[in-house]
């Protein structure tokens, strides 16, 4: 249906009623009665005084629906470009609150526009029907009408239906007065709202303006100021923006805007910004809106659609910022808003800046106040610990600083002390020494220009303050200690809020500075009186304390006890100098009054931490534990960790021996007095090291020597040389304080070098080869006995030295005998003393090695002869030593077993007694040996009982070192066994002459063969008849099986050299087969074979093949000679790139220990005579030669197979092994 539009009219209607027209016409006329009655009771209901605009806008609606008899009903409103439904019933109930946009493209819209009812029966087709109204509550009918007050369209009352029935036009008439009625009502209903808004506004401005008067404090205006506003406003929460500079600054946040302060914003691209930039109100009633050109309202706030207003807080001419109020979509703002929160922002601008007036002054009397409170505080402390307490006091409580540092020092020594060190930041801001006098800290002493850092971060390029920013800190000031024209230190305050640090922030501070320095110098006056007396006191009675020292241990022990009578020391340590390592070394270290032993303290590298600047400055250091140079590392020492170390240098003269170190736990234990005083103290303690060095020495001195008569009288002792070297080693580790040490040795010329004692570290490698570098051993067969060889590395030769050691080679008669290698306790290099006493010591224990070296010797050529003794006892064959002219002075076992003698009667005895020879051979014999020159050959020889064998003799002279002849040796080996090998082999020889003859026999027996074969041929031409031809055949079949074996015998005992045909194993296997099948008939043998018919072809010696499976077939045989169940089983099968032979049996097995040596040549187990032990050697030969294997596998009681493997002739398909048939 198309929609219906229609303006009300008076009826035109023409026709004579009748009767029953009559009727209806008294009926409408009664129901026009009826809905006049009804409209006029809406009207009076809707004006009716105390009807509130949301309370008269639901009795529209509901009344509506009633009188139309309609399933929804709503009343929407203008609101700008759109329309909000402010009131709903039925159907339409949801719509409540619900902003309906488009004003032109709608039923309502064009029902406002053209300023009539329009009715519209079929939605669906409706050309301007709100297609997503329509489907989301099901609507088919409607009817809307403007709703006007003088010429001004207020909205819309809409009646709707879902398809009960369609309206008409008494309905749309209805329907305007309805509208007309309720646009009345809304016209009133606006009017009191605002009257009475203006009054509550201009009551509550008056009352807000009153309190924010009222206030002078800064912040609490701000608060007021926000508070008010959202009140005033209505609004969800409140802002207040300062501007400052291109940015403005969120300083104070009511209801939902509260988290926000702090916040920092663009000025002109933030929508309070904007405000505050122009001096002008803005308004914006969806701040979510895809196109809001302000990109910052209240980062943070609930999600959802917002409406912001905003007001400039103006100052004369000029803005210093803007209050910004935000509401939800139940609250927009207006013309009126505006005017009303402009009235507000003007009041707040004038309070703001009387506020801040105020702060000023009070401020300014603050500072007054507090410079007078701290001048008089501090004017009255006359010590350096309450001089400081005041200041930290003072800084904590009057100026709001969470941390505070004092840093007093010299920039002409570069000498820096940390006095006071408190609260969030103090102590690690100066990464280390080097740094301080580079960074802020330096730079503001040197120049005497305080730095006020605002943002740490942007000051965190220096280590320091990346540590500061670490720890929470927002904001620092550094100020330098000025008085009398001098810098004296640094004051320097760390803040975890972000500080202004504005003109008068700054002149405070600086103010407060100059307080503290006058304080700093009257204290540090003071106690230098003070001190002074006490010093003088102090350093006589320690002068004598220390002078009345003889050595080290003692006299370390009066400097200790002198230091910490003067000066706070929870320890102290006695740090050398090693020139000649260049490195420092603990001499004595006390911690908490407990001694510590230095053996395994770390020896300290001279360029690291605050005891390289002693060392390279030659001045005294008080560091605190601030510093990174302070902190422990690997190379720590105790007392590295304290709050505070006092480093001061020890000299002798213009000579730097070492440092003396003195720490506390408390971070102020130490000013420069002290170090003044401790200073004394090292002067006196250089003079006493150097006297107790001497007695010292003098002590060492007495100790070698009795070390090196020690030495000697070991080497005079009967003991084995690794127990005298055990010894020495203890010798040495007495003389020198070492983490471990070796004695090696080379006992003769082209001799290796061997470890023959170690200790400590070294332990566990006594009895192992040293490896010496060929450049340490140039190095000391080109020094002098005893000299070091220094810088010995364990990477060079000894893996046990950990650090530089020292190698000190040994000389006996010019002759390099061995070295002492010693690695320094914890991997330390030897102090020069202990570098003297090795050198001193190297001639007795080079002494003692070459005695102990001979005596070893000669107990080695003992030794020898013992094990010559038994080797010759182990020997098969009778050897005999005798002297030069032919007596036997020695025999061994194999001789008496052999000749039958004892050894008794063969001692004495000449050797040519036991010969069977010719006296010509007796005289060769004796030629060649009086000649001396070797003699070999077959002669028989006699036993005790007469018996005689044959045996190859070989006789040789002994020889003298001069080669003077001092003996003979001979020896006898029977040739018996080999005789019968050699009778083996000629039986074997037979039988190839044997095959000869056979092959001869076999070509003259296959000439009649063939001739008998051709003529059966011609006789089974003709027609003999069938029992005829039978017999023919049967002769021809026997004749060609019989030239058939023929044939493969010649094949088998043709001469012929080496060959390589491509064969194929079926085929060799067959032919075999047929060479043995007499043999293997007659043995009562089964024969099982599986021959693969498409085994690959192989590339072989096709004969010596076939000489291998004979020879394993004829095993086969011998095996199952004595079983009763006898199958030769032969099968064939390819196996990736091989093919596989296996010859199986059924006989008794091979054991284990058979099988280890079945491929021996010789090795058989048949009866003598039965077989000559070389089948299987030849056979295993043959198939490695042709790249293949040869194994068996075999079971006890159950048989053995024999495995061969050879190289197909070419990569083709190998196929799988078969199963075994019969």
């Amino acid at each position: 249906m198309s929609p219906l539009s229609t303006t009300l009219r008076p009826s035109t209607a023409t026709a004579s009623p009748s009767t029953s027209d009559e009727a209806e016409e008294l009926s409408a006329l009664r129901r026009a009665c009826a809905d006049s009655d009804q409209l006029a009771e809406i009207g009076r209901e809707l004006a009716g005084a105390g009807m509130g605009m949301a309370r008269g806008l639901t009795l529209l609606v509901d009344r509506t629906a009633n009188l139309l008899d309609s399933q929804g009903a709503a009343v929407a409103l203008l609101d700008g470009d759109t329309f909000r439904v402010s009131a709903a019933a039925g159907s339409l109930s949801p719509m409540r609150g619900l902003k309906l946009s488009g004003v032109v493209d709608s039923l309502r819209s064009r029902a406002v526009a053209e300023r009539r009812v329009l009715i519209s029966n079929d939605l669906a087709t409706a050309p301007d029907a709100d297609r997503a109204l329509v489907i989301a509550y099901g609507l088919h009918d409607a009817v809307v009408a403007p709703m006007m007050v003088n010429g001004e369209v207020l909205g819309a009352l809409i009646a709707v239906n879902c398809g009960r029935g369609k309206y008409s036009h008494s309905d749309a008439a209805r329907l305007q007065r309805l509208a007309e009625h309720g646009a009345l009502a809304v016209h009133n209903a606006r009017l009191l709202e605002s009257a009475e808004r203006n009054a509550r506004a201009a009551r509550a401005l008056s009352d807000i303006v009153q309190r924010i008067n009222g206030s002078l404090e800064l912040d609490e205006v701000f608060a007021l100021v926000v508070q008010h506003a959202t009140e005033l406003m209505d609004g969800a929460g409140a802002v207040l923006l300062i501007l400052d500079s291109d940015q403005i600054i969120a300083v104070a946040g009511h209801g939902e805007a509260e988290e926000h302060v702090g916040c920092v914003a663009p000025a002109s691209s933030s929508f309070g910004g904007e405000c505050a930039r122009t001096g002008r109100t803005l308004r914006n009633d969806d701040t979510d809106s895809a196109t809001n050109r302000w990109g910052w309202y209240a980062p943070g706030m609930q999600t959802g659609r917002r409406t912001a207003i905003a007001a400039p807080l103006l100052g004369g001419d000029r803005s210093t910022g803007a209050v910004v109020v935000f509401g939800n979509d139940a609250r927009t703002f207006d013309a009126s808003d505006e005017l009303l929160l402009l009235a507000l922002a003007n009041h707040a601008a004038v309070a703001i800046e009387n506020a801040g007036l105020f702060r000023a002054s009070e401020r300014a009397l603050q500072h007054a106040n507090m410079l007078a409170v701290s001048a008089r505080s501090i004017a009255l402390s006359v010590t350096a610990s309450a001089v400081y307490a005041d200041v930290a006091r003072i800084a904590r409580e009057r100026l709001a600083a969470d941390g505070v540092s004092v840093y007093l020092g010299d920039s002409t020594s570069g000498r820096i002390e940390i006095p006071l060190a408190e609260g969030i930041g103090a102590g690690g801001s100066v990464p280390s020494y080097d740094s301080f006098w580079t960074g802020a800290l330096g730079n503001a002493m040197k120049s005497g220009e305080p730095l006020f850092g605002q943002n740490i971060h942007e000051l965190s390029h220096e280590v320091s303050f990346q540590e500061l920013e670490a720890k929470g800190i927002e904001s620092v000031a550094i100020m330098p200690l000025l008085t009398d024209g001098g810098r004296r230190g640094i004051l320097a305050l760390y803040f975890t809020t972000r500080q202004p640090f504005n003109t008068d922030h700054r002149q405070l501070l600086t103010d407060f500075s100059m307080c503290a320095a006058l304080g700093v110098r009257n204290a540090l006056l003071f106690g230098d009186v003070e001190r002074r007396a006490a010093r003088m006191e102090a350093v006589a009675t320690v002068q004598r304390a220390i002078s009345a020292a003889v050595s080290n241990d003692t006299l370390y022990e009066e400097i200790y006890k002198a230091v910490s009578s003067v000066v706070d020391a929870a320890g102290l340590a006695v740090i050398s100098f090693d020139e000649n390592t260049g490195m420092l070394v603990p001499e004595y270290v006390v911690s908490n009054g407990i001694s510590v032993a230095t053996t395994w303290l770390p020896r300290l590298p001279s360029n690291d931490g605050t005891l390289s600047q002693t060392l390279r400055t030659g001045q005294p250091v008080i560091a605190g534990a601030w510093g990174a140079s302070n902190a422990p590392t690997e190379h720590s020492l105790p007392g590295d960790d304290a709050a505070i170390s006092l480093n001061v240098p020890i000299v002798h003269g213009d000579h730097l021996l070492g440092i003396l170190q003195a720490w506390s736990n408390s971070p102020d234990a130490y000013d420069w007095d002290d170090v003044e005083l401790v200073g004394h103290i090292a002067r006196q303690a250089g003079t006493a090291i150097v006297n107790a060095r001497a007695f010292e020495s003098e002590r060492r001195e007495r100790r070698q020597a009795e070390a090196a008569a020690t030495i000697a009288r070991i080497a005079l002792r009967t003991m084995s040389l690794t127990e005298a070297a055990d010894e020495m080693l203890g010798v040495i580790s007495e003389a020198v304080n070492c983490d471990g040490s070796a004695l090696v040795v080379c006992a003769g010329k082209d001799q290796p070098f061997q470890y023959i004692a170690a200790t400590g570290s070294a332990e566990g490698l006594s009895g192992s080869e040293a490896t010496i570098p060929d450049a340490v051993l140039a190095l000391a067969k080109h020094a002098d006995a005893g000299s070091l060889v220094e810088e010995y590395r364990a990477n060079d030769a000894i893996d046990w030295i950990d650090a530089p050691g020292s190698f000190l080679p040994l000389f006996s008669e010019n002759r390099l005998i061995g070295a002492l290698a010693v690695s320094p306790a914890r991997g330390q290099r030897l102090p020069a003393y202990e570098y003297a006493a090795l050198t001193r010591l190297a001639t007795p224990i080079a002494l003692a090695l070459a005695t102990m070296l001979l005596r070893a010797e000669e107990e080695s050529q003992q030794s020898k002869q013992r094990l010559l003794a038994s080797a010759l006892e182990t020997m098969a064959q009778p050897v005999f030593v005798c002297s030069p002219d032919g007596i036997i002075r020695y025999a061994n076992g194999a001789a008496t077993r052999e000749f039958g003698y004892s050894h008794e009667q063969l001692s004495g005895m000449p050797a040519l007694m036991l010969l069977e020879s010719q006296k010509t051979d007796v005289a060769a014999i004796r030629g060649a040996v009086t000649a001396g020159v070797a003699w070999s050959g077959e002669r028989t020889l006699r036993r005790m009982d007469g018996g005689l064998f044959p045996a190859w003799v070989t006789m040789s002279t002994i020889r003298d070192a001069s080669g003077q002849r001092i003996g003979l040796v001979w020896s006898a080996r029977n040739l018996v066994d080999e005789r019968r090998i050699g009778e083996q082999l000629r039986q074997g020889e037979k039988l190839a002459a044997l095959g000869e003859l056979v092959a001869g026999v076999a070509h003259e027996v296959n000439n009649p063969l063939t001739g008998i074969s051709a003529f059966a041929q011609l006789l089974l031409e003709e027609d003999l008849g069938e029992d005829n031809n039978d017999a023919v055949r049967m002769i021809k079949r026997e004749a060609d099986r019989a030239g058939g074996v023929v044939k493969d015998l010649l094949s088998f005992a043709r001469k012929s050299g080496p060959r390589n045909v491509v064969a194929n194993a079926n085929d060799l296997i067959e032919q075999t087969l047929r060479l043995r099948s007499y043999a293997l008939r007659s043995a009562g043998l089964i024969v099982e074979s599986c021959l693969s018919p498409d085994l690959p072809s192989i590339h072989v010696d096709d004969r010596q093949i076939q000489q291998v499976l004979l020879n394993l077939m004829i095993n086969a045989e011998h095996a199952m000679a004595s079983v009763s169940k006898k199958i030769l089983t032969l099968r064939t099968y390819g196996l990736g790139g091989s093919i596989v032979i296996e010859i199986g049996d059924t006989g008794m097995g091979i054991s284990y220990e058979i099988q280890r040596r079945i491929f021996e040549p010789f090795f058989t187990t048949k009866p003598e005579g039965a077989g000559t032990g070389l089948g299987l050697s030849v056979s295993i030969g043959i198939i490695q030669t042709h790249g293949g294997t040869l194994s068996v596998d075999s079971t006890l009681g159950v048989g053995s197979t024999f495995r061969i493997t050879l190289p197909i002739l070419s990569q083709l398909p190998v196929p799988s092994a078969p199963g075994l048939s019969a």
